[in-house]
């Protein structure tokens, strides 16, 4: 079972939470290396939402996070238990797997680097940005998927991004905020989805429903796709 969760303003909104929340060792230390109170707090807040949504979805409340900067984080004596989580700027989006691996990905519709398309997208990539409608969208979507696939496999950026094609077999529009298919890749699974101004692409090995419930705190409204 998976659970995605896109929480905007999420610092502001969770404050109250993760106040006096206290890090294991490893993540504590973990934070101490970003520079500024304003990351180290947006860490934190972070760390909170993740265990808060592992207790919420799979009752567990004896979770604590650990790994270091150059080691993919894990859940300490639960360590079936997967997660993954991105910042897009004020927003976060986490999520959380019972059984296998998983990565999320998301980031706001930026113009399309031509630069990136050239040195780490495949010609088919290419193809499916330059005929898009949108093809600012259709970048957004592309990296979106290649970061969420190298954060399933636990993967850093050296992994050879130019010979991953994750090219949706569906096209993207912002009037279809869901692609809704769930595009095989090798023996993993890629859902994408378009949410105010950001694209959200997650990874998985389970091909199971990919439900992301989108939290606007500052109204209180939740809707779930």
């Amino acid at each position: 079972m998976k659970k995605i969760v896109f929480i905007k303003d999420f610092i502001n909104a969770y404050c109250d939470n993760a106040a006096g929340f206290v890090l294991s060792p490893e993540r504590q230390r973990r934070a101490e290396m970003l520079f500024s109170i304003r990351e180290r707090h947006r860490f934190v807040t972070a760390e909170r939402i993740t265990l808060d949504l592992i207790q919420q979805c799979f009752g567990v409340h004896d979770a604590e996070i650990c790994g270091m900067v150059s080691q993919k984080p894990y859940i300490k004596n639960h360590q079936e238990l997967c997660f993954s989580r991105s910042y897009c700027g004020d927003d976060l989006c986490v999520a959380v797997e019972d059984a296998e691996r998983i990565g999320v990905d998301c980031e706001k519709i930026n113009k399309a680097d031509v630069s990136v398309m050239k040195y780490f997208f495949t010609d088919s990539e290419k193809t499916y940005i330059e005929s898009s409608p949108d093809p600012d969208l259709a970048f957004s979507l592309i990296w979106t998927r290649k970061e969420s696939y190298i954060k399933c496999i636990g993967e850093g950026l050296c992994f050879r991004l130019d010979l991953l094609d994750v090219t949706p077999e569906q096209s993207a529009s912002v009037s279809s905020p869901v692609l809704l298919k769930n595009d095989k890749l090798g023996d993993l699974y890629i859902k994408s989805y378009i949410t105010d101004g950001a694209v959200v692409s997650v990874c998985s090995e389970i091909a199971d429903t990919f439900p992301m419930c989108i939290q606007e705190w500052r109204n209180n409204e939740e809707n779930d796709y």
